[in-house]
């Protein structure tokens, strides 16, 4: 129930990035793998939980939910508002295991306290190589979170372009580059036009997702 209409109410002017999800357990987790936990949660569904940031109904709990679907799995899920939030259940115990952001997650897992199981991209990441994707463990599904630039609606179209071309000649620069592979994120360009087919596309599948779930308004 948000006082916008995402279509009408902003301009969209590029994208720049995307977020990154994976599914970490806690390094002195027992489990090694996706099907190691699996295989538990088959076993044990009451006992499985799992945070999922930033919040309930948004795009680590969905996608989650469409995990469970298809496996046939109760487990229960635990709304975060930020991602260290759950990490830190995750660390301390209270949870078996988070989506989260591989942002949030990275430093805490080369430092040997987390474990990476798998990322919900299209292909594995070059910073994380060894880390297979839920599409590679059987799951035709990713997490499609970008990161764009807009405005107001109607900004016009000189200061439309002039954003774009900014920010676009800023994210191919080699620092700017750098940044993104330190922070575990992926490049990812949309000029204004395929941003706005974007949007007025994920519009329509969200929806049918949250209709799906009983979350649509």
């Amino acid at each position: 129930d948000v006082p916008y209409d995402a279509k009408r109410d902003f301009t969209y002017v590029v994208n720049i990035a995307e977020v990154v999800f994976a599914v970490v357990v806690a390094a002195n987790s027992p489990f090694k793998t996706w099907s190691e936990l699996l295989s538990f949660g088959r076993a044990n569904p009451r006992t499985v939980s799992f945070g999922a940031s930033p919040g309930l109904r948004q795009s680590a709990h969905v996608f989650m939910l469409e995990v469970m679907r298809r496996e046939k799995l109760d487990w229960q899920p635990v709304g975060y508002p930020g991602g260290m939030s759950a990490i830190n259940d995750v660390l301390g115990g209270h949870l078996t295991f988070a989506v989260d952001t591989v942002a949030s997650a990275a430093s805490l897992a080369r430092g040997g306290q987390l474990r990476l199981l798998a990322v919900t991209t299209e292909q594995r990441l070059r910073t994380w190589p060894l880390v297979p994707t839920m599409k590679e463990l059987g799951y035709p599904l990713t997490i499609d979170s970008p990161i764009g630039i807009g405005g107001p609606t109607g900004l016009s179209e000189p200061v439309v372009r002039s954003l774009h071309d900014a920010f676009k000649f800023a994210i191919e620069q080699p620092s700017m580059l750098a940044l993104f592979e330190k922070l575990d994120q992926s490049p990812r360009y949309m000029d204004t036009a395929e941003f706005n087919q974007y949007v007025k596309r994920s519009e329509v599948e969200q929806k049918e997702l949250l209709t799906q779930y009983g979350f649509a308004k």
